[in-house]
């Protein structure tokens, strides 16, 4: 019954009466019904922030009969459900309404998004151990909270049945991390921007952040656009101080009140240059040699026209005169100074910090809240103190499970290298030092079924390159034999090539087909369009010749790139794509030519006007009547649109991470093929760097020749081709 109670009340006429003094609720599908206070001593335990224990006691000293723990903690795992559901309804609301606030304020602009992480153990910054964080993304013009995620190491219930090796009973895991406690912050801010993206479909455009970790450049791998990040103007503050206090063992000089002196001028020149990287850089510039009497670089904020120039609060009013610390100084000043770009629009995380603190209320930092247990015996009480002593050998033990653990998060970290450390960012460290697993191209896996409709679809583009402009849009309705077709007014020159092949050439933003003059529109509004008239036949599937090649790519970059807005609504209304350049490979074998004016002239015995995306959709559609292709057929040579991005992104990854190799296919010690090879498998050259820092040949050969599922090396295992990429470390 827990906190309810039932009460016999008798009657004048003698009948006793039974009275609840709670109503009751239906959870789950058998069992008795639950009483409401219970549930509600659950929530209200969870809102002050206290645990199952610290419940349970308050009720004993209050005199009140109390419920058993495994109750208390069946309600508390009823309220989880809903509350990450009215959690997730909130924050989706929250981006929803920072986008309307978005295009009112900049409009064309993406989102500004405050980010930062807390820890659920305290840090003492050179150890950083905690179990559990949580990243909460905060809406710079709202304030309010856009989404938030956790990462959590240890599981209770896990980790009791691997103890005991045995199986673990079914139970809402909650963990999800198995690396280090500093890279979460990194890993968490790239899938909550994903996410914010995803589900508003306007691009993060700015992050404000602290400097203190590399999410910046897990952030640019994630994402298909480039992010400008604003510093939190309050811990680049106290980066810039911790750099002084760094410096003070080596310059007895450097006092606390020299420390606070250059902090405080940091401070003004932000807040004098807001917006004026320029200004704000040559600020920070010329504040060393003014607290070293040297005014040539000082601005109006200077009395350098005051002969006794005083410095209020420099000892003794004068200025500086120790050479070693101005150079020491000097350093720190320019590095600051080179992020110039991030300081001056002076972000502030403050709202987020704000949040912290209340999870830091909730869930106090000195407890342990993130195993399944949610209140498991934090301290042994008074009682138990005698028999804590003399269990000495369980506590050895459990002090070297701490050890070893300890030591396997060493080499974690090593292995990551930095991706957690005070004014990381300033010290323009942006990439992760970590060897990434191997990865492999996306599969474009086929639909099982479909019951929407299939549009025929054609693009004639301005050249064949996977960033040309689209010209001409057309499409046809298999069924109801419906067409789109929109001419797009250009905006870069048209290869000559493409224009022998399609007839359309330009003069300025005029299109002209075969030299007479065309009726185009802006792309904006032509792909506007092309959805609105797609969205009428409800979900579809795009069909096209070599679509997975060439017009699946071009359209989803051009939508992709430069309208997102109408790319979440395409995205909404189209399921995917199919190709019917291998479907008739696979079907009629043995044909000279799979081009499709070749298919329409071997099946239709005619030619017709290829290369018009009108005309060629209708001979599509034509060719396949002719030659009996079903939807079925068509089904098999599918893949969704989700699966072409993934495919795309990757594609982009191995082009810029195989130019990281120019230095070494300049100097022949690797092949260009070799480059592509090892970009495909998710290496870059830094990759390289580090296995030959660590190991030399051995820790090349231990990386390039890592085998795959197949059994296959990730790269290779010729220990010529390695020996020969020695040889470029080896000649630095």
């Amino acid at each position: 019954m827990g906190y309810a109670s039932h009460l016999f009340i008798q009657c004048e006429c003698g009948q006793i009466n039974q009275i609840e003094t709670s109503e009751t609720h239906v959870h789950g599908k058998r069992g008795p019904q639950v009483y409401d206070v219970n549930t509600k001593a659950a929530l209200a335990m969870i809102d002050v922030g206290i645990g199952i224990r610290q419940l349970s006691r308050l009720m004993t000293i209050m005199g009140v009969p109390s419920s058993s723990e495994r109750t208390k903690k069946k309600r508390e795992r009823e309220l989880f459900k809903p509350m990450v559901d009215v959690a997730r309804v909130s924050c989706h609301e929250a981006i929803t309404k920072e986008c309307s606030e978005t295009r009112i304020a900049t409009s064309g602009k993406g989102l500004t998004v405050k980010y930062d992480m807390c820890w659920q153990k305290r840090g003492s910054g050179r150890s950083y151990s905690s179990s559990s964080g949580v990243g909460t993304a905060i809406g710079q013009l709202t304030g309010k909270i856009l989404d938030y995620d956790l990462r959590i190491t240890h599981c209770a219930i896990c980790h009791s049945a691997e103890k005991a090796k045995r199986d673990a009973k079914p139970h809402n895991c909650q963990k999800n991390w198995s690396k280090s406690a500093k890279a979460m912050e990194s890993s968490t801010g790239a899938s909550l921007m994903e996410n914010i993206e995803e589900v508003s479909g306007v691009p993060v455009a700015v992050l404000i952040m602290d400097d203190d970790a590399a999410t910046l450049s897990r952030l640019k791998e994630a994402l298909d656009h480039e992010v400008k990040k604003w510093s939190d103007i309050n811990h680049s503050t106290k980066s810039l101080g911790n750099a002084f206090y760094n410096l003070k063992s080596k310059h007895k000089t450097l006092s606390t009140d020299i420390i606070e002196y250059y902090k405080m001028c940091f401070s003004y020149a932000n807040q004098q240059n807001k917006n004026n990287e320029i200004k704000l850089k040559e600020t920070l510039t010329a504040i060393v040699p003014h607290s070293f009497g040297s005014h040539d670089k000082c601005g109006d904020w200077c009395n350098k026209s005051n002969e006794n120039n005083f410095h209020k609060y420099l000892p003794h009013g004068k200025p500086l005169t120790d050479d070693a610390l101005r150079r020491d100084v000097q350093v720190i000043f320019e590095t600051v100074a080179n992020n110039a770009e991030r300081l001056a629009p002076a972000g502030s995380t403050k709202d987020v910090e704000t949040t912290n603190n209340i999870y830091a209320s909730k869930a106090p930092k000195r407890f342990c809240f993130s195993k399944s247990e949610n209140l498991k015996t934090r301290l042994l009480n008074e009682r138990k103190r005698k028999q804590r002593y003399t269990q000495q050998p369980v506590v050895k033990k459990r002090r070297l499970e701490k050890k070893k653990f300890r030591n396997k998060i060493k080499q974690i970290e090593k292995k990551e290298g930095v991706t957690y450390k005070s004014g990381l960012s300033l010290s323009l460290v942006t990439e992760d030092k970590e060897i990434p697993g191997i990865k492999q191209k996306p599969a474009l896996l086929p639909f099982s079924s479909f019951e929407g409709s299939c549009i025929l679809f054609d693009l004639e583009t301005s050249s064949l390159k996977l960033d040309s402009e689209i010209l001409q849009i057309a499409a046809l309705n298999t069924v109801s034999g419906d067409k789109f077709d929109a001419y797009i007014q250009p905006n870069k020159s048209i290869a000559l090539s493409s224009s022998a092949v399609t007839g359309l050439t330009a003069n300025g933003n005029i299109l002209f087909y075969n030299g007479k003059p065309v009726h185009a529109v802006t792309s904006e509004s032509a792909f506007q369009s092309f959805v609105l008239w797609l969205e009428q036949y409800g979900q579809v599937m795009l069909v096209a010749h070599n679509c997975k090649v060439f017009d699946a790519r071009r359209l989803l970059n051009t939508c992709n790139m430069s309208y997102l807005t109408c790319y979440a609504a395409f995205k909404k209304c189209v399921s995917g794509f199919a190709d019917t350049l291998p479907l008739f490979r696979q079907k009629f074998p043995g044909l000279n030519s799979y081009s499709q004016p070749k298919l329409f002239e071997h099946f239709c015995n005619e030619q017709y006007n290829a290369h018009n995306a009108v005309d060629d959709v209708i001979s599509l559609h034509k060719l396949m009547n002719i030659s009996k292709v079903e939807k079925q057929d068509v089904l098999e040579f599918s893949f969704t649109v989700e699966a072409i991005s993934e495919n795309m992104k990757y594609d982009k990854m191995v082009k810029v991470d195989a130019e990281s190799f120019g230095d070494l296919v300049k100097g022949k010690y690797m092949s260009a093929q070799m480059a592509v090879k090892c970009a495909q498998s998710g290496l870059k050259k830094c990759h390289l760097d580090l296995a030959f820092d660590r190991k030399g040949f051995r820790g090349l050969l231990d990386l390039l020749s890592q085998r795959k599922q197949d059994g296959s090396p990730r790269v290779t295992k010729t220990a010529a081709v390695i020996k020969k990429i020695t040889g470029y470390y080896e000649n630095k």
